[in-house]
């Protein structure tokens, strides 16, 4: 299960907002929202998808605000509003006033503990084919037998 929310053409520069979702990257929603609080820097508007997210997820299924995490946050560019300011001797200076998207996506911490388990089970499944490989091919040459770098 999951759930997903996203603002778009925020009026903060995708710099700082990723500096703040760098932050809570793959926390519990709890504790991610109590980063959030602490955090001096543009973290209103991350604030407010991450509650949305929750919200969200709340509707779909009967889930609890503490089994949730954040398994995806990415904060992208929007589109550059390109201003101009006045300059000394009659010039004129570029400001580019930058917008960003938030899109976060949750999931549920049983759900991760499965993934986390079969992720171990096929590492040590290719692992094991591995180590059948390495201990037939020294047998082969133990044996005598000629690879292609055995010709004459």
């Amino acid at each position: 299960m999951y759930a997903k929310a996203k603002a778009r053409y925020i009026h903060t520069s995708p710099r700082k907002l990723r500096d703040v979702a760098n932050l809570i990257r793959g926390k519990d929603t709890t504790k991610a929202l109590n980063i959030l609080k602490l955090v001096s820097r543009t973290s209103t508007s991350i604030e407010k998808v991450l509650r949305s997210a929750v919200a969200n997820a709340m509707q779909l299924t009967d889930v609890n605000e503490e089994d949730l995490y954040i398994s995806k946050i990415t904060v992208d560019i929007g589109s550059v509003m390109k201003r101009f300011r006045a300059a000394p001797m009659g010039r004129a200076v570029k400001i580019k006033k930058r917008t960003s998207h938030i899109n976060i996506v949750l999931r549920d911490k049983i759900k991760k503990k499965a993934l986390v388990l079969q992720n171990k089970q096929s590492r040590e499944e290719v692992s094991s084919d591995k180590i059948l490989e390495t201990k037939e091919t020294k047998k082969g040459i133990e044996n005598g037998a000629k690879g292609s770098s055995g010709r004459v």
